[in-house]
């Protein structure tokens, strides 16, 4: 099986590879869209990046979509979570530093452990949305315009299985990692956004430098109550 190395080519299509391909690594290039069926002859490609390309919305993978595993969107300009209907065996979605304004599509994609959206303009989150992913481990909301820490802990309350969750840089709070205690307290934070964190969990509640945020001791007891177990340290927010 083989891996395609393109990035940083000054692509604007995907050329030819071999039909064995099972990572496609075409970011840092200048690809605004996919046409339809180009990836058609990979029925192994499980791994796409497509990190820092033009792309205003998330492609149509056709075929392709059927044995997805890993697909980085990061740094686009993608504006609204769509064509994610077929993409059912994905595990890890990154859509982070995109222009999202609004959640959604994702009833479909109910095997995803690690989904960051970060770095977009979200300003709520209806449990409805995401609370259908019950294999989520790590959700990143970092540097989005959420309002309101109630949804915050209404997420945590439905998706069960969610170990830690970035929220800090919103209006509601400062630099806050959230997560939860039901696993080995040996584990450290997530720092890559590119791996996928198989088996890994964070056991902490962290926070940065708050000065300036909202009342953030009432913010820390909320949390805290949703979750008895976390801790509580000082940290630059992550992911």
């Amino acid at each position: 099986m083989s891996v395609a190395r393109l990035n940083g080519k000054h692509l604007r299509d995907i050329p030819e590879c071999s039909e064995d391909l099972k990572e496609l690594d075409v970011s840092c290039n200048f690809i605004t869209g996919l046409p339809v069926g180009c990836l058609d002859r990979y029925r192994l490609l499980t791994h796409i990046y497509l990190s820092c390309n033009e792309l205003t919305g998330v492609p149509n993978f056709g075929v392709a979509s059927e044995q997805l595993e890993v697909l980085h969107l990061n740094n686009n300009k993608i504006e609204c979570i769509e064509n994610m209907e077929k993409l059912t065996r994905l595990k890890l979605l990154n859509l982070r530093g995109n222009r999202i304004t609004e959640l959604g599509g994702l009833v479909s994609n109910r095997e995803i452990e690690w989904l960051s959206l970060s770095g977009n303009a979200i300003s709520h989150i209806h449990v409805e949305q995401l609370g259908c992913l019950q294999t989520l481990r790590f959700l990143g909301l970092f540097g989005n315009q959420l309002i309101s820490l109630q949804d915050v802990l209404n997420l945590f309350h439905q998706c069960v299985g969610l170990k830690e969750a970035t929220v800090g840089g919103n209006p509601f709070c400062g630099g806050l990692t959230l997560s939860h205690s039901h696993v080995d307290a040996n584990v450290s934070v997530v720092s890559g956004v590119g791996d996928l964190c198989t088996g890994t969990a964070c056991t902490e509640l962290r926070s940065s430098d708050v000065a300036g945020c909202l009342d953030t001791k009432a913010v820390r007891q909320k949390l805290l109550a949703a979750r008895p177990g976390m801790m509580w340290l000082d940290m630059d927010a992550v992911q």
